[in-house]
């Protein structure tokens, strides 16, 4: 399961492109529709991502809905801007969210920053090096820095804009409209985030071992972003028949 937060004054339809990435790949993806006011409280809408995963959990668990024995329970928040800072929030809060994924978060009021000295769940933060709405200094990088994650990463993708982690919006273009154009286009810098997003959701949600390979080895090679990470816990450890050891004492390791 995951829950997406919103930027501000963005309507959820913004973010077609997260759904069409995750709805196949077997994620049930829940978009609150909250938080639209002029001056949205940032509390509340964490809450309600929050909140959403729970209602979510208990339909998994009810027998008469649709979503019955659907959902493993697992779930991961996640969120773009406002509603990425909202998802920092959320995570801090409810000690049951597994994951937290953000692009181009924005600090909040009360501050996702600090929030984040709260969060040990392992965290996937995306900027743009053309984002002049939420700086990576003022923004990405301190959420990152202050993580108490057991596993972070941080993407700075080269030439990726504010805007262009959704779908195009007049209300987020209008934002961005001083800031000149962005560096790659709209569909380059979303195959840039799904290739990383997706294999870090089923490596650390679905615990698959191979897909995190699939996305660590991505990482590696960097192509159209930089990356940092810190991960002393592997959210999705090598399985008995490949962990270089000898685990039934047969005198052989793996298989």
């Amino acid at each position: 399961l995951v829950a997406f937060g919103h930027g501000f004054q963005m309507i959820v339809q913004s973010y077609e492109n997260v759904w069409t990435a995750l709805a196949p790949a077997g994620y049930v993806v829940a978009l609150p529709i909250t938080g639209g006011e002029l001056f949205p409280n940032h509390g509340d809408f964490g809450a309600d991502l929050s909140f959403v995963i729970e209602k979510m959990r208990a339909e998994s668990a009810n027998p008469a809905s649709f979503l019955h024995q659907k959902l493993s329970g697992r779930a991961a928040v996640m969120g773009h801007s406002m509603g990425g800072g909202a998802s920092f929030l959320a995570a801090d809060a409810n000690a049951t969210i597994d994951a937290l994924a953000v692009m181009a978060p924005a600090n909040t009021n009360p501050s996702s920053i600090t929030a984040a000295g709260g969060i040990t769940v392992p965290t996937l933060i995306f900027s743009g090096t053309k984002d002049c709405v939420a700086s990576a200094s003022q923004h990405q990088l301190p959420m990152y820095n202050a993580s108490a994650s057991t596993c972070k990463t941080y993407v700075s993708i080269t030439g990726a804009s504010h805007c262009q982690f959704g779908v195009n919006n007049t209300i987020c273009n209008l934002g961005e409209i001083f800031c000149g154009s962005a560096g790659i286009s709209r569909a380059t810098q979303h195959a840039v985030v799904n290739g990383l997003l997706v294999p870090w959701l089923d490596g650390v949600l679905k615990t698959d071992w191979q897909r995190w390979q699939t996305f660590q080895g991505t990482l590696a090679v960097g192509s159209g972003f930089t990356a940092q990470q810190a991960c002393p816990v592997n959210p999705a450890p090598p399985p008995a028949c490949a962990n270089g050891a000898d685990d039934d004492g047969d005198g052989n390791a793996d298989f």
